[in-house]
């Protein structure tokens, strides 16, 4: 698999993370790294294969050395069960930001993080979204008094880096993907019928759809989204969430 940093979006690593990411036969390389070590056998290799089909941008940024020495890192520290269960590698983001503070681990950290949150949703319950319209029209029209039950599939990722942005990037075959500014991104990850979508949320999207999550009624969420960013539009946030598909019921607020 190419390295990302041939694409249009040249993905410079820290030259630090590169090197604490390098991958060395010599077990002296790792002292420094507690509780963990290096290892290779038949369940190693099974585990690595996981984390590789798990975490595919992770492993396409970093190249695929780098990859698999955090990848055995990370299971020496981790040691699966066998069979694998589906919640193995969720830990793997917060593994990637405590083996360096460099702001280059701190991106592909919360890359990850979009990666995990694909994976469950890949794997999250079926169910039955309500449509489109009928959900915005719904919502809007008893905002003071309603609440939305979300799709199982649904997450939130929130970054102060362009993480969807360099997912799409990585996605886009030809190369030819504009990348206009590094600035924070925030996700929402749903899959209401049968692939993954991940959508870009405008400025507030994720503190009113998180309100949302916590049983706030629409009007409640959406001042809680005011009162964090002025940028707040609750028209943008909800149509995004009809379009994603993620509503699939309602209740009366007690």
């Amino acid at each position: 698999m190419e390295p990302l940093a041939h694409s249009a979006f040249r993905l410079e690593l820290d030259p630090g993370v590169a090197h604490s990411m390098r991958l060395r036969s010599d077990r002296q390389a790792y002292r420094g790294v507690p509780a963990c070590g290096v290892s290779a056998n038949h369940n190693d290799a099974t585990a690595i294969h996981v984390l590789a089909t798990r975490f595919p941008i992770i492993r396409r940024m970093v190249g695929e050395q780098s990859f698999r020495v955090m990848a055995q890192r990370f299971i020496m520290c981790e040691p699966p069960r066998f069979p694998i269960a589906l919640s193995y590698s969720e830990s793997f983001p917060s593994f990637l930001r405590s083996q360096t503070h460099l702001t280059s681990m701190q991106y592909v950290s919360d890359i990850a993080e979009l990666e995990v949150a694909r994976y469950k949703a890949q794997h999250a319950a079926d169910a039955r979204p309500i449509d489109a319209k009928r959900s915005l029209a719904w919502q809007a029209e008893h905002a003071d008094s309603v609440c939305v039950v979300l799709h199982p599939s649904a997450h939130l990722v929130a970054s102060r880096f362009p993480i969807v942005t360099i997912c799409q990037n990585n996605r886009n075959i030809n190369g030819n993907f504009a990348f206009q500014r590094w600035q924070p991104e925030a996700a929402l990850v749903t899959r209401p019928f049968r692939e993954v979508e991940i959508r870009l949320l405008p400025p507030g999207g994720h503190t009113f759809i998180g309100a949302l999550a916590r049983g706030q009624t629409v009007a409640r969420a959406a001042r809680t989204a005011m009162d964090a960013t002025s940028e707040f539009d609750p028209g943008k946030s909800l149509t995004i969430l009809a379009e994603a598909n993620a509503v699939i019921g309602f209740y009366q607020a007690v």
